[in-house]
């Protein structure tokens, strides 16, 4: 009889595999495999909320009245996920690493499934990556329940397994139910609520923030606005600030341009002067240009262009950018790059 299981409480056998011995058979291989695998998704899962968390007021946590301010729930999700990696990496060959695994992806599943529905990206990823629709659902399911075949082949008893699965059905079942107490309303519940789009209300407020009341303020004699319309927690707003909306702004400054200007505005400033949720602006960036008091043109998200000035790569206005649009066809043109004119109809 086999005695390279380990028991860690769930039935028979030893704590750990008979020292000696060397484990044999299907189990030997897949198991390191398949936790190479899970091991590989969780870190860069967990990488990808560290690096951009969803900062949206909706997704935020006191693990459960520990902390007394609320944090990023990708924070503590991602501590959970690097956790269950170093157990994987350290004792992939106990039965209770296993199990702890089915349980984790079963309460992700029935989070992930809620937003399948939806048909909307769970955040799992953080903003780093985006996966198709169901991707996430299905591959927390396959990993739930390979974790649960590997405990048992590693000793788990059938009554023990049968335990794990109701409690991974609950859990899922608790996960689709946070979700659905925490998602943000979808953009047309948002722009139902609200009666206006979010690029529509900051330009019947533009006049009590800065940036925007510039922008709406001039005349079809002054430069075009570009409005950057960014969240802080938006992997894409970071990088396209980073490496394009900055340098350009800085450059249209210092040269005086007298076509183009470029203006950022934080969701969460926004919130605070004008009470649009962020949600009106999901999802970021938004990028909008305003040109004589008029909104000519919005895009979303990935959409987003820069301005194009060529001041990043120190060249000439990018063909397909909003700058070289203006110098040869005029702002007028802007209208037709695609997107919506008005913010009404974004993705």
């Amino acid at each position: 009889m086999d005695q390279t299981t380990d028991g860690g409480g769930f039935g028979a056998g030893a704590d750990r595999p008979d020292r000696g011995r060397r484990p044999s058979g299907p189990r030997a291989v897949i198991t390191p495999v398949f936790g190479l695998v899970i091991g590989v998704v969780l870190q860069f899962a967990a990488v990808a909320k560290l690096m951009s968390p969803s900062l949206d007021p909706h997704k935020q946590t006191t693990l459960f009245g520990l902390l007394e301010e609320s944090i990023p729930r990708d924070y503590a999700i991602a501590t959970a996920e690097m956790v269950v990696v170093m157990l994987i990496l350290a004792v992939h060959r106990w039965k209770v690493t296993w199990v702890c695994a089915a349980l984790m992806f079963a309460g992700f599943a029935g989070y992930a499934g809620y937003y399948t529905l939806r048909n909307e990206p769970c955040g799992c990823f953080g903003k780093l990556w985006t996966p198709p629709n169901g991707f996430t659902f299905t591959a927390d399911v396959v990993f739930a329940v390979g974790s649960l075949c590997l405990a048992m082949a590693w000793g788990l008893r059938f009554k023990v397994a049968a335990g794990v699965t109701v409690a991974g059905v609950l859990l899922a079942g608790l996960g689709f139910a946070v979700a659905q107490t925490s998602a943000p309303p979808k953009k047309d519940e948002v722009v139902e609520q609200l009666g206006a789009t979010g690029p529509e209300l900051l330009q019947q407020g533009a006049s009590l923030l800065p940036g925007a009341a510039e922008a709406f303020s001039a005349g079809i004699e002054d430069p075009v606005y570009y409005l950057f319309i960014h969240d802080p927690g938006c992997f894409t707003c970071e990088q396209m600030k980073l490496t394009c909306v900055d340098q350009d702004q800085e450059f249209l400054e210092l040269t005086e341009d007298p076509f183009l200007r470029v203006r950022q505005l934080d969701v969460f400033d926004i919130r605070g002067v004008l009470e649009i949720p962020e949600t009106a602006w999901y999802p970021t960036p938004t990028a909008m240009v305003v040109w004589g008091g008029e909104i000519l043109h919005v895009w979303s998200g990935e959409e987003a262009p820069c301005p194009g000035t060529g001041a990043t790569i120190g060249g000439p206005p990018e063909d397909d950018g909003v700058y070289r649009t203006i110098l040869e066809a005029g702002p007028d043109a802007l209208r037709g790059l695609g997107g919506s004119a008005d913010g009404s109809a974004l993705p």
